[in-house]
């Protein structure tokens, strides 16, 4: 749910943030993969930017900001009145699907302001029940207030905090539960002062974020914060689920404040007493041409002008409709050979919104790439560049190609069109002549520091290859989420690249942060067609070669390992995938390691045994496994580290398979069940980590290493031994 303000914008695809230091026309975010065989072959690609459209007069992408009054001293007892009518009205409310709730259903107003002490948030909130979930770190499941505050748009600097409150018979005082991101405080150091009251048609909150919170912002007028407001609610009790009858509204630009920083409003403090807030917000409809603008509904009559750089685009008069003010129009053809950049709304002279719109870019040439094997360049060839433009992604395209004929175990170098060095790779050794190292994790970036903190530690190892079961980037699917992948690309350069250039290979699983949605039973138009995984997971499959449709493969490297990819229920029901898995087990009975990888865990070692996906993968694939001689599953999910005994229908035994996991590569971890109490954990910890695998003949090894690249595992202790 949301808090609408007065000014309400929807962000789309405003533009690409660049990885430091490069130009816009160099390609970068370079991936190897396989499709198949790979000792004689190797997938390559990179991403190139396409040649933007310049905008009409130069106009920037970047939001303006709204002017933050000064309210000066005010007492944090639950009741804003004092300086309700000084602070920046948030008015226009709505869901996570832009609609505007009837007045008689969940909804809520607030105010923001801010003095020396800190930033001042108060709400009222209209709900008819006070249901708080219990769990701490999962207070969003219930009601409370949850705020993202950063400062200014975009940065680093930014954290999360969710408080209650403490309406709720069930729990006797109110609770906050502060996350940090990017580069912001510790959590453990991060406050805030807050108070409530009960009113006849559900709470009034008032908040203080002590200016501690962001050490790096200097807290005076024409400063830049970074907000982003949401108000959770629940309607049934706590055992009834996690999202089961939860809602919430929230103040746009858009509902994914939690992993975009730029999903925030711009609020620039000022030392004024009045509220000079905008008072619309901007819909654009890009495939329709059109603009909407909605205001409080008593602004209907009134005039809204809708400006693009010194054009006027529209002078639109507000008519009633439902409870806000609307009206719309179509936005005409810009200059030719140019595009708008953005748009913005004056009420008389006063700015009163402004939306940023995707930029258009025409693609780039296709591009070429020259190797040869390590010291012989004399046998240098060259080939063209399959270019591949990417849906929902208009500045990006792809440059993939599929090296062939490559010899096994060898080093090759590779110079790529408009790359300022050369790269190198290896293929895979044909057999076991040699051990061979696989790096395994899942859950890979929150935070670019805790990603390319695991990075660096599995680097050290030297892994012929990294597997990743699942949840890169938490993009979600959404043309909103790009700069997450820039970031994860960006990650991937910085630190998975040796210093001679060596890129390590990659190959993924897909998991529920890579889909709209997370799982194909939360669409009711699911259909099991390329088309339509596609349409909810765009991002994982236009950008990766391997596995590709339908989300699951297999990758055979000789006869020594074969890596299968499963997909746990996100674009492909479990079950629909157990036939095909009995084949390819079955057809693998000579390998000696078989290595099953995805991401939702048959045994987890945070979420409940019997959670819905958990009971799939034990009732459709773990009895494969078992019947084909699997000995390790990899799994991924739960944001901590496990291990389990060897197990076998369901219980301990000496002939049963591993599971490890849990996916904490470069995420937050969360607590982890007692291994003393819990019969399926042999190790669980939260711990941020990589698995480190190495095969030796017919031996396996594991050590588990933290992102700090401590050893907090390993297994088995002797050689030869299971």
């Amino acid at each position: 749910m949301s808090i609408r303000a007065h000014v309400m914008l929807v962000a789309l695809v405003a533009g690409v943030a660049w990885p430091a230091g490069m130009a816009a026309a160099e390609p970068w975010g370079f991936f190897l993969t396989w499709q198949r065989d790979p000792s004689t072959t190797m997938t390559v690609q990179w991403l190139e930017p396409g040649v933007p459209v310049p905008l009409v007069d130069g106009q920037q992408d970047a939001p303006r900001a709204f002017e933050l009054p000064h309210v000066g001293e005010v007492a944090i007892d639950g009741d804003a009145a004092a300086w309700w009518t000084r602070g920046l009205e948030i008015a226009l409310l709505g869901d996570e699907n832009q609609q505007h709730p009837p007045h008689n259903a969940l909804s809520a107003q607030g105010r923001v302001g801010w003095n020396d002490e800190g930033l001042l948030i108060a709400v009222r909130v209209r709900d008819d029940n006070a249901i708080e979930y219990p769990e701490i770190s999962q207070l969003w499941a219930g009601d409370s207030v949850e705020m993202f505050v950063s400062d200014g748009v975009g940065s680093n600097h930014r954290y999360q905090v969710l408080v209650t409150p403490a309406l709720d018979p069930a729990q006797e005082e109110r609770r906050q539960h502060f996350l940090s991101g990017g580069s912001a405080p510790p959590a453990d150091e991060l406050t805030l002062t807050a108070a409530s009251r009960a009113t006849r048609q559900g709470y009034e909150m008032e908040i203080l974020l002590p200016w501690a919170n962001l050490p790096e912002l200097d807290p005076e007028a024409g400063a830049d914060v970074g907000l982003q407001i949401y108000v959770n609610d629940r309607s049934t009790p706590p055992d009834a689920g996690l999202r089961e009858g939860r809602q919430r509204v929230l103040w746009y630009p858009a509902a994914d404040a939690w992993n975009n920083p730029h999903s925030m409003h711009a609020l620039r403090l000022t030392r004024g007493t009045t509220d000079s807030a905008g008072r619309v917000r901007l819909v654009h409809d890009a495939e329709a041409g059109s603009l909407d603008v909605y205001a409080p509904l008593g602004m209907a009559g009134e005039t809204v002008r809708v400006t693009a750089g010194h054009y006027e685009i529209s002078e639109l008069s507000l008519t009633g409709r439902d409870n806000v003010a609307h009206a719309r129009v179509d936005i005409p053809a810009p200059p030719d050979g140019r595009q708008w950049g953005a748009l913005t709304a004056w009420h008389g002279d006063t700015f009163a919104g402004h939306i940023a719109l995707a930029r258009r870019h025409d693609p780039p040439d296709a591009g070429e790439i020259t190797f040869w094997p390590e010291g012989d360049e004399a046998a240098a060839e060259t080939l063209e560049m399959q270019r591949i433009p990417i849906d929902g992604w208009p500045a990006q395209f792809i440059q993939r190609v599929e090296l062939t004929n490559l010899e096994p175990d060898t080093a090759y170098r590779f110079r790529a069109d408009g790359a300022g060095r050369e790269y190198a790779f290896g293929t895979m050794p044909s057999d076991l002549s040699r051990p061979v190292r696989v790096a395994l994790g899942g859950d890979v970036r929150h935070n670019q520091a805790w990603m390319q903190a695991t990075n660096r530690v599995a680097m050290q190892y030297e892994p012929d290859v990294i597997v990743w079961g699942g949840d890169l980037a938490y993009a979600n699917g959404q043309a909103g989420n790009i700069h997450l992948w820039v970031e994860w690309f960006e990650a991937i350069d910085n630190t998975l690249v040796s210093q001679d250039g060596r890129i390590v290979p990659i190959v993924l699983a897909i998991g529920n942060h890579e889909v709209r949605g997370g799982y194909y039973h939360s669409h009711s138009d699911f259909q099991p067609t390329n088309a339509w995984r596609l349409s909810v997971a765009p991002y994982f499959y236009q950008l990766f070669a391997f596995p590709g449709h339908p989300g699951y493969g297999v990758l055979d490297f000789g006869q020594y390992m074969s890596i299968i990819v499963l997909d746990t229920d996100h674009t492909n029901p479990i079950e629909d995938q157990s036939s095909w898995l009995e084949q390819t087990l079955a057809e693998r009975a000579h390998v000696p390691h078989v290595l099953p990888v995805y991401h939702v865990p048959g045994y987890p070692s945070h979420r409940a045994h019997d959670g819905l996906v958990s009971q799939r993968v034990r009732e459709h694939w773990s009895p494969l496994f078992e019947g084909h001689g699997v000995e390790v599953a990899f799994e991924n999910h739960d944001h901590a580290y496990k291990r389990t005994p060897p197990i076998r229908a369901g219980r301990p035994h000496p002939a049963g398979v591993v599971y490890i996991g849990d996916g904490a590569w470069g995420v937050g971890t969360r607590a982890v069940h007692d291994p003393a109490e819990t019969w399926y954990l042999a190790h669980a910890e939260s711990t941020r980590h990589a698995i480190i695998m190495t095969l030796d003949g017919p031996h396996r090894h594991f050590l588990m290493v933290s992102d700090e690249g401590e050893v907090i595992d390993e297994y088995p202790r002797r050689p030869g031994e299971r």
